[in-house]
């Protein structure tokens, strides 16, 4: 975490911002600070097994239908929402809103980082 500060971060807990963004501490700066999974390099055991629950218990709700209902499992916009949670899991990053490739114009999941599908990035 912030790799231009020597030492330690300490994990705190939700950040209250946006999915996935987690709450951080810098004892040397005495400052707090955010932090989404991607950003942090160096991690202990305990700490990869904190993330892994913060982003369980911080995972997006089900896409609902306009009379407030979750969509069928079976649905696409069920399974967009199942690919794009999945991939919550490795990231912790959620875009709010809707998103389409720069290149191709496919829609992008939420979780994924970046403005190109898997396919123009090849």
């Amino acid at each position: 975490m912030e790799s231009h500060c020597a030492g330690k971060h300490y994990l705190l807990g939700n950040a209250h911002t946006f999915n996935g963004r987690m709450l951080a501490w810098c004892p040397l700066k005495e400052k707090s600070f955010y932090v989404s999974k991607t950003e942090i390099d160096d991690l202990s055991e305990e700490a990869q097994y904190w993330i892994k629950g913060f982003l369980a218990g911080n995972e997006p709700e089900p896409p609902i239908d306009d009379v407030g209902d979750m969509f069928a499992f079976d649905t696409s916009q069920y399974q967009f929402w199942l690919k794009a949670t999945e991939l919550f899991t490795e990231t912790g990053y959620w875009y709010s809103g809707e998103r389409q490739c720069e290149t191709c114009g496919e829609d992008l999941l939420p979780s994924q980082i970046g403005d190109l599908c898997a396919e123009c990035r090849q």
